[in-house]
């Protein structure tokens, strides 16, 4: 017989009122409730909590000073189904967690474990269309054309959409349960192209490029209408910073609401991305685009969480972590043993001080619903990183490359003709742990309906129309 919501609830409590008498081996208490921030196409590199030099991210900096950052965390794919998989089910996607929609989300088990579990997305491929809502009890996506509102007016797309329309959503629903144990989920597309934030770019646009860059320009650059030189190219990177000052802004407003609402102290607050995006550094005809290629623009993102009771605050651990551990993590600070063992791990001894070793990471670029792409791979130690390419993929990039992410972080010095000894070694590395993986066969990404018509003009306006299914 199955339990009622409320002594779910209850039992879920005791872990709590147990701490309360004996606190936990380390720093970290149990968290009440947790809030996941997933921005979407978000790299890590352009925000100022991770270096870079425009103050882009003020917010996140102030939760880094709370809390913990990860200087580097990699994702499992350059683009957003796959990493989404990976990051919700807490393991690498095999055909056992996806197969045509979601199979295994740790989700469930915190809703089992009697939190209330909500999602406010903005769709495209992080949607109920391929099983993402699994375990969420309420699960609201924004569909039809991407949209954006500056100063309460909308610009250039219908109104209502946009990251201020996800946020206030979420605000809205976590007024109402702030009396509960939760789990939040938000995510937006806000860093995501189109790139219509005009903050930090200069008044007038470098020709051949208009003021903001939209999906007809991206689709212009990508068939080769236009080119790019470097002018353009920086003009692109600040349109993207502005994207992401606007998103760490809505980040803010929802850290104050916890705050407002008393539940600051007791909720682990955890800000992340699915991947990052290309712009323009190493070819410019790619710029505004993700997917194609592993380099860490692509897939190294941001990772900053606020433990509840962290002594140890302003923290900065630069052990290799992988987005496949979040999850993990979110359950253990939760005080919820998983029943279900992935190939993440909670990063608690990371968060507390108590561990340093780098966790190797496996990353695939793994062709869309119905697409072209060849896959690619990728396999990093923490130190030294190896990048398979398939000829079909990118004919002018040689087979193999290695780079010392550490010494080279923009992975321009190939060691891989000078070093064939580190080439064998992690290539050896690589294929043991893709063997493992490919045991449970390959996932099959393609939705399990057919999509609705706003769903594909969706995400036609993400820039993905050709790869739609």
């Amino acid at each position: 017989m199955k339990a009622s919501r409320s002594g779910i609830a209850l039992l879920a409590l005791l872990p709590l009122l147990l701490v309360a008498a004996c606190a936990r081996e380390g720093d970290a208490r149990q968290a009440r409730s947790a809030v996941l921030i997933l921005l979407d196409t978000l790299r890590a590199d352009r925000l100022s909590v991770y270096g870079h030099e425009r103050a882009t991210s003020p917010s996140l900096e102030a939760l880094a000073a709370e809390g913990v950052a990860f200087e580097r965390a990699v994702s499992n794919s350059s683009w957003t189904l796959p990493a989404s998989v990976g990051l919700l089910s807490g393991s690498y996607p095999t055909r056992a967690q996806y197969q045509r929609e979601l199979l295994v989300s740790l989700v469930e088990e915190l809703r089992d474990a009697g939190l209330a579990t909500a999602a406010f997305t903005e769709g495209g491929y992080f949607s109920r269309a391929y099983g993402l809502d699994r375990g969420f009890e309420r699960w609201v996506e924004e569909e039809s054309e991407v949209r954006l509102q500056i100063g309460g007016q909308h610009y250039h797309r219908t109104a209502g959409g946009g990251i201020e329309n996800t946020f206030r959503q979420a605000a809205d629903w976590l007024r109402e349960h702030a009396g509960e144990r939760f789990f939040l989920l938000v995510h937006s597309y806000e860093t995501h192209s189109p790139y219509l934030r005009r903050d930090f770019a200069a008044e007038r646009a470098p020709e051949p490029i208009g003021e903001t860059f939209d999906t007809k320009d991206l689709l212009r650059l990508r068939s080769g209408e236009v080119t790019l030189g470097p002018e353009q190219v920086d003009y692109l990177g600040d349109l993207y910073d502005g994207g992401v000052r606007a998103a760490d802004a809505q980040v803010g407003r929802l850290l104050a609401l916890l705050e407002e609402l008393g539940l600051s102290d007791e909720t682990l607050v955890v800000v992340t991305s699915d991947h990052g995006e290309d712009l323009g550094e190493r070819v410019p005809s790619r710029a505004g685009d993700h997917g194609h290629s592993l380099y860490d623009e692509q897939v190294r993102v941001p990772l900053v969480m606020r433990v509840p009771g962290l002594r140890s605050t302003g923290r900065r651990v630069s052990a290799q972590v992988r987005s496949i551990d979040v999850m993990p993590t979110v359950l253990a600070l939760l005080g919820i043993a998983s029943e279900r063992a992935g190939d993440g791990r909670s990063l608690v001894p990371y968060l507390e001080g108590r561990e340093q070793t780098d966790l190797p990471a496996l990353s695939w670029t793994s062709p869309p619903p119905l697409g072209k792409r060849a896959p690619r791979a990728a396999y990093s130690d923490g130190r030294y990183k190896l990048l398979t390419n398939h000829p079909q993929a990118e004919p002018k990039l040689p087979v193999v490359s290695v780079f010392d992410v550490r010494a080279d972080p923009d992975e321009r010095q190939d060691l891989a003709p000078e070093r064939p000894e580190l080439v064998e070694r992690l290539r050896g590395e690589l294929d043991a742990l893709g063997a493992r993986i490919d045991a449970s066969g390959a996932a099959d990404y393609r939705p399990r309906a057919e999509l609705s018509e706003a769903m594909r003009r969706r995400l036609e306006s993400l820039g993905y129309g050709e790869q739609a299914p």
